[in-house]
């Protein structure tokens, strides 16, 4: 599994980011975990970072700005703006008219249901790099 620079992990639920930070360290999948709480604090942090994520994993269902409402608005930015990331959703439970939409919006790369483990992790990783 090759190491990644930057993951960016953009969730609201601190049980969650706390065990996908433990994941992606002990399985040395990249050098540095940033996280963003929703994806207002994604764009924010997308904005200022020196070097952008090549990963961003992301919570459909987050307060301020969910994880649609995120990507509706990165779609909207300046292409210079955008990284140049492979996005994957993490949920829970993937409903039908959510499969749909990640399809239909060409932006999402796959998704990944929670929690996230090691190995859907390593299979990720070795599938998009």
């Amino acid at each position: 599994m090759r190491c990644l620079n930057t993951i960016l992990l953009v969730d609201d639920y601190d049980a969650d980011t706390f065990l996908y930070k433990r994941v992606i360290r002990s399985s040395g999948a990249a050098e540095q975990v940033e996280v963003a709480r929703n994806g207002q604090e994604a764009l924010d942090y997308l904005a200022r970072a020196e070097q952008p994520p090549e990963l961003i994993l992301l919570d459909i269902n987050m307060p301020v700005m969910n994880g649609w409402q995120f990507l509706e608005a990165y779609a909207g930015l300046p292409p210079e703006r955008r990284a140049q990331a492979v996005y994957v959703m993490l949920t829970a439970e993937l409903s039908a008219a959510d499969e749909a939409r990640m399809r239909d919006g060409g932006l999402v790369q796959g998704f990944e249901r929670k929690p996230l483990r090691p190995a859907a992790l390593e299979a990720l990783i070795d599938a998009h790099f």
